[in-house]
């Protein structure tokens, strides 16, 4: 098995901003995984992102979720970085660096 780095783009997740307002945002989130191909390295992290309670606490809607990069990350576990969550909010240009720094 390999590991591997994997980023997640997150589109469309209503969450609640104070009791009454509502607020559309996207994310990115970094996942290191271990896994046999890329593909499943994909699909592990999805299945991760999904479970995580963040995310589960703050949605009012799910987000729709889709695998933006997979790497190959060398070197001891214990050098890795937490895995993040950037969020931008909706209507912002996602692609255009808003998710450039997450990790």
């Amino acid at each position: 098995m390999q590991t591997f780095r994997v980023l997640v783009h997150g589109e469309g997740m209503v969450v609640r901003r104070w009791l009454v307002l509502r607020r559309t945002v996207g994310f990115y989130a970094t996942r290191l995984v271990e896994a046999e191909s890329d593909a499943a390295a994909g699909d592990r992290a999805l299945s991760e992102l999904r479970g995580d309670p963040r995310l589960a606490l703050a949605a009012i809607r799910a987000p729709a979720l889709a695998v933006e990069e997979v790497e190959v990350v060398d070197g001891p576990p214990a050098t890795w970085p937490e895995p993040g969550i950037v969020f931008y909010p909706a209507g912002a240009d996602g692609g255009a660096g808003a998710g450039a720094g997450a990790t």
